[in-house]
């Protein structure tokens, strides 16, 4: 009987015994493959084929596998060097100097992030054997904030006084901070993310600021609603807005009960991140608050359907519908295959898909006529009868051979 493995992210031999490897002829589509001094002659009689990445792990060294946040700190001295294998984010913290890590970290192998202070970044370097993701230096001795946060009174106090932080992820600074507050808990501020912050706060940063080069700065007018969420605008929330200027960063989806006139008196300028969809007799008005010229202004005619989880469409949906009907989809949206073409495409408006579309046959030609905006998938069903036999199970059949297949992580 042979053995066949195939399409592994890491495939892990390291301390495979030779019987193990015995009726293995072939190994194929493997991301990564791991072993040792002592296994890399039981390869020697297997065939192998698109092998991404080969790495021994030398002897004496612990291999670490993490699907997560992995921080790596000070190695104490007598500690076993470790190889890491990260599927998520690697953190150095601070505390970890340059004869720390040469001495406690093998080799790196890492699918996400890794951040580590300036002073050691070329010691990291060395380390990584493979990585797919960003390599993103911060400041020496600094604390490091990876989670959105908002900086406010409350945040201040939490932190000790005279810290050096950086932030690594979103920050926002829209409301005003005791500056005495300021002056005792924050020395310095990195910002390798984003900052958000208000135009007449940024004085009060500007002389703590550390390689400003880094921080993508977007600065938010005293007279502007900030807005950092999908926002629906219909009549009465136009009433309540505080201000008449929007800084958006997700979708503004304005209702249908929004008139022209009622637009021109509640919104002088719009802006977002992504795109503003209206109803189409609206576009023109939003047009004309819309004052920069890459935001993306869709318009739907007809009734919306906003699909957030799952959906079915069926044909009773579509015969009692006097109007079109019009979809957002951040869910699943299933168009039931039993819906006539002809009918389909007499009733549906505009779609903006951001989920999954499931439908079957000629629905798929029809539904791709109506996207207006596809950052999703169309999933295009077919019949059970139409269904191929797995190529692995027949190939099983014919020549009694094993196939181990579609794993993640495997062990011999």
């Amino acid at each position: 009987m042979n053995k066949v493995i195939q399409n592994v992210n890491v495939l892990d031999i390291t301390t495979a015994a030779e019987q193990t490897m015995d009726d293995v002829s072939m190994i194929r589509n493997v991301n990564l493959l791991l072993y040792s001094t002592a296994t890399v002659g039981l390869l020697a009689n297997v065939a192998q084929n698109n092998i991404n990445v080969r790495v021994e792990i030398p002897e004496g060294v612990k291999l670490h596998m993490v699907n997560d946040r992995y921080e790596v700190g000070a190695a104490a001295e007598g500690d076993c060097p470790q190889y890491l294998l990260v599927n998520g984010t690697i953190v150095i913290r601070p505390e970890a100097d340059a004869e720390s890590l040469e001495r406690g970290i093998a080799g790196i192998i890492v699918n996400g992030t890794i951040f580590c202070p300036e002073g050691v970044l070329s010691v990291v370097q060395r380390k990584i054997i493979q990585h797919n993701g960003r390599l993103a230096s911060y400041m020496d001795n600094a604390l490091l904030i990876n989670d959105p946060v908002h900086i406010d009174d409350l945040f201040l106090r939490k932190l000790p006084s005279g810290s050096r932080v950086s932030f690594s992820g979103k920050a926002v600074l829209l409301d005003a901070v005791d500056t005495a507050l300021l002056d005792e808990k924050l020395h310095n501020a990195e910002f390798t993310g984003e900052l958000v912050i208000r135009e007449e706060l940024l004085a009060a940063l500007s002389g703590r600021l550390v390689n400003p080069h880094k921080a993508k700065i977007v600065t938010i007018p005293a007279d502007t609603y900030y807005i950092d969420r999908d926002l629906t605008l219909d009549a009465g929330v136009l009433q309540r807005l505080p201000h008449r200027r929007i800084h958006a960063t997700s979708m503004l989806r304005f209702e249908r009960d929004v008139t022209p006139e009622r637009l021109a008196a509640s919104v002088d300028r719009l802006h977002t991140d992504r795109t503003i969809l209206c109803p189409l007799e609206l576009k023109d008005g939003v047009l004309a608050v819309t004052t920069d010229p890459a935001v993306e202004v869709l318009s739907y005619a007809g009734k919306l359907r906003v699909v957030e989880g799952e959906y079915r469409l069926t044909t009773s949906e579509l015969n009692y519908t006097p109007e079109p009907l019009s979809f957002i989809v951040h869910g699943v949206l299933d168009v039931a295959p039993e819906i006539d073409p002809q009918l389909l495409f007499d009733s549906l408006g505009s779609i903006v898909n951001y989920g999954v579309i499931s439908v079957e046959g000629e629905q798929y030609g029809i539904v791709q006529t109506k996207l207006i905006k596809n950052e999703g998938v169309i999933d295009v069903r077919r019949a059970e009868k139409d269904h191929d036999e797995p190529a692995g199970a027949a190939a099983a059949d014919a020549d009694d051979t094993v196939y181990i297949s579609n794993v993640n992580y495997l062990k011999l």
